[in-house]
């Protein structure tokens, strides 16, 4: 039986094709360029995909105990439906914020977990970026 490669396969073969192959036959300098930008982008992506599915469920694990009063129900549901319910809890969230609904305490957690989520976006997105510094 064959079996169809999937997408981390899939951008890998691209990824080498666009930086071992292509690009260092091109003699135009700005479209050689125009692909080490494009290859690494495409890294990005491959590196994003294969961590959404954990960081939704941990972003979505800690929106849910700022907004333990929602139903959010965290089992996985699709990469989709993990998309919008993180969304609608943003949203909710953000409102939340600006009604004055944390006390200090739940302020700090709100920091926290944020903190959180963007380190595990940083880590991803930027591998050199330093999460450890604290911006208090």
């Amino acid at each position: 039986m064959h079996e169809r490669p999937d997408v981390q396969d899939l951008l890998a073969a691209v990824i080498a094709f666009l930086h071992g192959q292509l690009r260092p036959g091109l003699a135009d300098e700005e479209l050689r360029g125009k692909v080490a930008r494009a290859t690494e982008l495409l890294r990005m992506v491959k590196a994003e995909l294969r961590t959404e599915q954990a960081f939704g469920f941990q972003e979505r694990s800690g929106l849910s105990r700022l907004l333990p009063d929602l139903e959010t129900g965290l089992r996985f549901e699709g990469v989709e439906a993990q998309r919008e319910a993180i969304a609608e809890l943003n949203a909710a969230l953000s409102q939340r914020i600006l009604a004055g609904g944390f006390d200090a305490a739940g302020m700090e957690e709100v920091r926290q977990i944020l903190r959180e989520s963007l380190s595990r976006r940083l880590a991803v997105i930027s591998p050199a970026f330093d999460t450890a510094v604290d911006p208090d």
